[in-house]
């Protein structure tokens, strides 16, 4: 396994923390702040943001590796876009009680569809049935025995017999029970246990 050198500020912070979470919390606001002071400064900022996003996308999958930037951003964004209508929007008087209403339900729904999502996929199991030499039962995790170690059944990562639809991966590295995709916007697969979960937190955008 290829070691990887810490970064500078770990020493600086608990071991727990994600360094990835850091640069949305911090640039973000400093970005908005400057695209505030003129316009072409906005239109520069605007344009940089999403291409410094797209780039580090393209980092973090190449590398499969987890990360909490994109979770931090969509987080970090939803939340000041809430505290601009409160504190710009509503004040004018431009918007009802229904409308408050509303976005403020549409928001609390996200974020309780996404806690839900978060609790995890669903992934396989190793049946205790079934040994890794591939000589017990006739059925392992629901799947015949007659599927060879090389077959597509098998994982040979997790060394465990995979059920129809489930799949490997490589970012998580574990076995999902009928993936979807790993969506990096929430740092978490998406699988047979949170695909409803997901879509309601995609329903209110």
């Amino acid at each position: 396994m290829e070691w990887e050198k810490p970064s500078p500020l770990s020493r600086f912070l608990p071991d727990h923390v994600d360094l990835s979470v850091l640069p949305p919390i911090v640039l973000l606001p400093v970005l908005l702040r400057v695209a505030a002071l003129h316009c072409m400064l906005g239109v520069v900022v605007l344009t940089a943001l999403p291409v410094l996003v797209l780039w580090y996308y393209y980092v973090t999958h190449r590398k499969k590796r987890r990360t909490l930037f994109f979770l931090t951003l969509a987080l970090f964004s939803l939340a000041y876009m809430y505290f601009l209508f409160i504190t710009e929007i509503l004040p004018r008087g431009n918007v009802g009680n229904r409308q408050v209403v509303t976005v403020t339900t549409g928001l609390i729904m996200t974020l309780v569809s996404l806690a839900r999502t978060k609790r995890g996929p669903g992934f396989v199991r190793a049946d205790p049935t079934c040994p890794v030499s591939y000589t017990g039962p006739a059925y392992c995790n629901g799947v015949s025995q007659s599927e060879s170690p090389g077959g597509k059944k098998w994982c040979p990562i997790c060394r465990l017999v995979r059920p129809e639809r489930a799949g490997h991966c490589r970012i998580c590295g574990e076995c999902v029970l009928r993936m979807d995709h790993h969506c990096v916007w929430i740092n978490c697969c998406i699988g047979q246990a949170n695909h409803k979960h997901f879509l309601l937190t995609l329903l209110p955008s």
